[in-house]
C-alpha cells in the first residue's frame, strides 16, 4: 500500500554547393525551443512522474504525491486510468549491474516493468539526470538538490515538461553493452588526445611527438584543419580565421563558426585522426569510421543523454555554448533562473546556431578525411 505525503503546490540548413549539407537529424536539448517530446507523449493528457531516494519511489500523479516499494512501483498498478509514465533514466533505465548495485531495478525488474506497461498500454519516457540543475532553477528551486527533496523534483520535472520543450524517449530494454563500451573507448581515447595536446597548445610538432616517444613527423589534426580551410591564420586575428568556411554557411551560423577557438576545432579534429599515429579514428563496435550523428550524439554530447561527458564535450559544448549564447550582466554570466523571457529566448536561438554549426564543420571534416584519405593525399 503506497504511503500518502504531504502535498505541495509549488517547455533544413542551406549551405553552399560547394559543402556538403548535415544529416537533419533532431539535435534535442533542454533549451531548444524547437524541440519535440518523442512520438506519442502527449503534454495535454495526464502523466506521471517519478524520483527515486531513500530506498522509495516518489511518485507525482494527478497533483498528489505518494511513496512505493520497487515491488509496488513495478507493478504499476497505481497508474490507474493514466497512460504516461516519466522518470529519469539513470532510475528506471539502468539496470543494477556488478559495478554498481545502487541503481533501484535489476534488468529483470525493468523489463516486467516494460511488459506490464504494455498489456497495461502505459507508454513510459524517460529524461535524462543531467538535466536536473536546469530544471530546479527554471522552476525556481535551489540549483543542488538536499536530501529527501524527491516530491520537490517531481513537481520540478511535471512543471517543466508542461511548460517547456525537454529532451526525452521511450523506455529501452534493449541493453547492448558494445555499443555504450564503443562509446566509452572512443570517449577516452579522445581525453587522451586533448589532454596531451592542450600541453602544447594544441600545435604539436615532430619534435615534441619525439620527445614522448611517436615517430611522427606531423599533427593529422592540424593537416586536417589545413585542408579543410579552418587552420590558424598569420596573426590569427579573429575576423580573419574560417573565413572560407563561414561565408558557405548562412547568416545565423556564421557568428557562431567565428567564436570557435583553435581549441574547439582541435577538438573536432581529433574526433577523426589520431595525431600519434597519424591514423584514421574507428568504433570499436563496427569497426568504421564514426558518423556525424553518432559523434554529435555521444562525443560532442548535444543530447542529454551523454553518459559521460569528456574532455571535447567540455571543449566545444559547454564552454564554447556558454560562452556563445549566454547573457553577462556586472562581468558574470547570468544562471537560467535570473534570465528574463526575452533572454531565455535568444539564449535559446543561439545556442540552436551553435549546434548547427559544431555540425556543420563535423559534416565538413568528415567529407575532408574522407575525401583526402581516398586519394591517399593526407599522409
Amino acid at each position: 500500500m503506497h504511503r500518502q505525503t504531504k502535498q505541495r503546490q509549488t517547455g533544413d540548413i542551406q549551405m553552399s554547393e560547394t559543402m556538403t549539407q548535415p544529416d537533419s537529424t533532431r539535435m534535442n536539448s533542454i533549451d531548444r525551443s524547437s524541440s519535440r517530446h518523442p512520438a506519442g507523449f502527449s503534454k495535454q493528457s495526464a502523466f506521471a512522474f517519478a524520483d527515486y531516494g531513500q530506498r522509495r519511489w516518489t511518485v507525482l500523479l494527478h497533483n498528489n504525491a505518494f511513496e512505493l516499494d520497487s515491488r509496488e512501483f513495478v507493478a504499476l498498478d497505481w497508474m490507474k486510468d493514466c497512460r504516461q509514465l516519466v522518470s529519469e533514466a539513470s532510475h528506471i533505465q539502468t539496470p543494477q549491474t556488478e559495478r554498481s548495485f545502487a541503481q533501484p531495478l535489476s534488468l529483470n525488474q525493468i523489463k516486467l516493468m516494460d511488459a506490464v506497461a504494455k498489456k497495461k498500454q502505459i507508454e513510459i519516457y524517460v529524461v535524462s539526470h543531467h538535466q536536473n540543475r536546469t530544471v530546479r532553477q527554471l522552476m525556481g528551486q535551489s540549483v543542488e538538490k538536499t536530501y529527501g527533496e524527491d516530491e520537490i523534483d517531481c513537481r520540478c520535472w511535471s512543471g517543466f515538461i508542461q511548460k517547456h520543450p525537454v529532451s526525452m524517449h521511450k523506455l529501452r530494454t534493449n541493453f547492448d553493452d558494445s555499443k555504450r563500451m564503443a562509446i566509452y573507448e572512443f570517449k577516452d581515447r579522445t581525453n587522451q588526445i586533448l589532454n596531451a595536446a592542450r600541453r602544447f597548445g594544441y600545435q604539436m610538432n615532430r619534435k615534441i611527438f619525439v620527445d614522448l616517444g611517436y615517430d611522427v613527423e606531423t599533427d593529422a589534426c592540424l593537416v586536417l584543419l589545413e585542408l579543410a580551410g579552418l587552420h590558424r591564420t598569420k596573426g590569427d586575428i579573429v575576423s580573419d580565421r574560417w573565413n572560407a568556411v563561414a561565408h558557405k554557411c548562412p547568416q545565423e551560423l556564421r557568428e557562431a563558426i567565428y567564436s570557435f577557438s583553435p581549441t574547439q576545432l582541435y577538438s573536432l579534429a581529433a574526433m577523426f585522426f589520431d595525431p600519434f599515429t597519424n591514423e584514421r579514428r574507428v568504433r570499436s563496435d563496427t569497426h568504421e569510421p564514426p558518423g556525424v550523428n553518432w559523434l554529435m550524439r555521444n562525443i560532442v554530447g548535444c543530447s542529454p543523454f551523454h553518459h559521460r561527458g569528456g574532455t571535447a564535450r567540455s571543449n566545444i559544448y559547454h564552454h564554447g555554448v556558454k560562452n556563445f549564447s549566454g547573457v553577462r550582466y556586472a562581468g558574470k554570466m547570468k544562471q537560467w533562473s535570473e534570465l528574463t523571457e526575452k533572454e531565455l529566448g535568444e539564449v535559446r536561438k543561439k545556442r540552436s546556431s551553435y549546434i548547427k554549426a559544431v555540425k556543420v564543420v563535423v559534416q565538413l571534416l568528415r567529407n575532408t578525411a574522407n575525401k583526402e584519405q581516398k586519394a591517399s593525399m593526407l599522409f
